[in-house]
């Protein structure tokens, strides 16, 4: 793990991400808060993240751009952590720049200031040999319009499904295939509103053939069952990980 800090020196207006994750990027976190260490790049650990998460990337994820009128502001003073998971399966060295881009948005036509959020599990049982399904939720604070999803699972990750309870009954955000090498932001269009109290759930489905049961981990040996979910508006909430 690599942390990469940049304290920004004016208020700064972002409606789109740009992952630039090169072979051996397992995942990035792009996180903001007060200032946790000086600008600069230092190794560090998983958990050494600004209370506030930004974007979320792993192999082959794509471009997010947020609707029209919708944009994060991160407040000048602030800071930026970059958390860097590098993970070599390779027997030889391996180089190359990895990093996040933004695209910048005019503050006279944000209307909406959204924010994000990783939903899932914290623990998981999954036994080899098996296939398996494994499930978690986030509780919203506030009214909140989810507009996009990407799940995150490893390598034994065979299908995800993310769904959001509205007063209507459940809506699916997204319900497909996963692929590891392809962790790509899926757009929900038109927004889709969950009520205060109600729940953004995920389902992940594995296929464990390794021989061995496999828990909640950041190496890519391990599991995860998460899915980052776009909304708008902010409501405030701090953490990285919601799971309740």
């Amino acid at each position: 793990y690599y942390c990469v800090r940049k304290t920004l020196t004016q208020d700064t207006y972002i409606r789109g991400f740009r992952a630039i994750n090169p072979l051996g990027t397992h995942h990035t976190v792009l996180s903001v808060g007060a200032p946790s260490g000086a600008d600069g790049m230092v190794a560090c650990s998983s958990a050494q993240n600004n209370p506030n998460m930004l974007f979320g990337s792993g192999v082959g994820t794509d471009d997010v751009i947020f609707p029209d009128g919708v944009a994060i502001k991160v407040p000048a003073g602030q800071q930026l952590v970059a958390n860097l998971h590098l993970f070599n399966a390779t027997g030889a060295p391996l180089t190359g720049r990895s990093g996040n881009e933004y695209l910048a948005a005019d503050p006279a036509m944000v209307q909406q200031q959204a924010a994000t959020v990783l939903v899932g599990p914290l623990t998981l049982n999954i036994p080899s040999g098996q296939m398996v399904v494994q499930k978690g939720q986030c509780t919203m604070s506030k009214d909140v319009q989810v507009f996009s999803v990407q799940p995150h699972l490893h390598q034994t990750g065979i299908h995800a499904k993310v769904i959001a309870e509205t007063p209507s009954g459940d809506v699916v955000l997204h319900d497909g295939p996963y692929d590891f090498d392809s962790q790509i932001y899926y757009a929900v269009d038109p927004p889709v509103t969950v009520k205060a109290g109600a729940h953004v759930r995920v389902e992940c489905t594995y296929l464990n053939q390794t021989g061995k049961t496999l828990r909640f981990g950041e190496s890519s040996n391990d599991e995860m069952c998460l899915a980052s979910v776009y909304h708008f508006p902010d409501t405030g909430t701090t953490g990285v990980i919601c799971s309740f």
